[in-house]
């Protein structure tokens, strides 16, 4: 309990750092989700690709860019990092309670945006509220959460940094981005529904069996990558 509380006392002193920042960049990205879900309406399907790629954005790239830029990569040498994150790791702080401060702080920059976009996709889109239930709509979203914890976790979980020259970045950045698009074009292309219609389909069909796997995936995936940073830590040596 005590090293939940330093983790969240670490989590909470970042937050207050950029406070600012975070408000104006988390009522920027509601806006946009609310300005794409407004021009949705009930004119286009749930079944579109628009919608895939809001919900990828949303719940697995768009809370990296809701820190303010003080608290996000940069670049020393061949070394990309987060220089808050090394200035602490030199600090008499455990690395469990570091390693826990920093889920805590995405947990903060990604729940309530995704939370919000789920609330307010099922307001505004009849479409989607005569395929599901309330009850059905709780695992979809439970779905997508999820999603968002054994996927988007990989940002927390980097937080240790890496060596790697300005091209190679360059190409890991392109590698990594480009093969996602090209992966997303290709599914819309090949598949009849879309990835959000597919997770419809499981929330429709089975509720149960949907929601014990997701909360599964989100449980594994929160300690996998909680090692996987804990690991990067002893290998990168910061001074």
């Amino acid at each position: 309990m005590q090293e939940w509380k330093q983790a969240l006392g670490l989590a909470m002193f970042e937050l207050k750092a950029s406070l600012k920042g975070f408000l104006f960049v988390f009522l920027l990205y509601t806006l946009l989700a609310l300005s794409v879900i407004s021009t949705l309406g009930d004119s286009v399907s749930i079944n579109h690709g628009i919608v895939d790629l809001l919900f990828l954005l949303a719940f697995g790239f768009v809370p990296l860019f809701m820190k303010p830029k003080e608290f996000q990569y940069q670049k020393d040498g061949d070394f990309w990092g987060l220089p808050f994150f090394i200035m602490l790791s030199q600090l008499p702080i455990t690395k469990k309670v570091l390693v826990q401060s920093r889920f805590i702080l995405y947990f903060i920059y990604s729940f309530p945006f995704q939370f919000l976009l789920l609330a307010l996709l099922y307001v505004l889109n009849a479409d989607l509220q005569g395929m599901l239930s309330p009850l059905s709509y709780i695992t979809f979203s439970i779905i997508w959460l999820s999603f968002g914890v054994y996927v988007g976790y990989i940002m927390p979980a980097s937080d240790a940094g890496y060596k790697a020259n300005t091209k190679k970045f360059v190409f890991d950045s392109i590698a990594q981005y480009g093969g996602s698009i090209a992966l997303f074009v290709i599914y819309q292309y090949v598949f009849d529904y879309g990835i959000v219609y597919w997770t419809v389909i499981f929330a429709q069909k089975w509720p149960f069996l949907s929601l014990v796997l997701s909360i599964v995936l989100a449980l594994f995936g929160c300690q996998y990558w909680k090692s996987y940073l804990k690991k990067k830590m002893g290998e990168i040596d910061y001074l």
